[in-house]
């Protein structure tokens, strides 16, 4: 097992956007190599609700991410807006949020709530995992 830290980039309910990211399967082209950095984008993309930041950063763990211009792709964006609109400003929080570190064994990578700085108390932890040589939200 191994703890990566990152360099700390400029700056619905849980349950159902969560389960949004499960079947969605979405995924674009996240950053390459630090799931750390991934996870703080995908928090940073719900406080923006940005449908298109999230799919960039999410994949189903099972078939991995979906190509932009996809239907999966299309799909991804219209499943993530509709979630994000049913949230309304629930992840406002998460707007200046840090992710410290992740703990990584192989290919699969876990956030734990300890691990997100910035806001008083994370409502979840984030497993990610890794598709050729980026890591991507699939689970939280």
């Amino acid at each position: 097992m191994t703890i990566i830290h990152s360099v700390k980039p400029p700056a619905l309910g849980v349950a159902a956007l969560a389960a949004t990211v499960l079947l969605a399967g979405c995924g674009g082209t996240g950053p390459s190599g630090n799931p750390a950095t991934t996870a703080q984008n995908f928090l940073h993309a719900l406080s923006d609700g940005d449908p298109g930041a999230l799919c960039q950063v999410t994949a189903d763990e099972r078939t991995g991410p979906a190509k932009k211009g996809s239907a999966e792709w299309d799909e991804c964006l219209a499943t993530m807006d509709q979630a994000l609109a049913e949230a309304g400003n629930e992840f406002a929080e998460y707007s200046g949020v840090t992710v410290d570190a992740a703990t990584v064994d192989g290919t699969e990578a876990t956030v734990s709530k300890d691990q997100i700085k910035g806001v008083a108390e994370p409502a979840f932890a984030i497993d990610l995992t890794m598709f050729g040589d980026t890591w991507y939200v699939t689970d939280f």
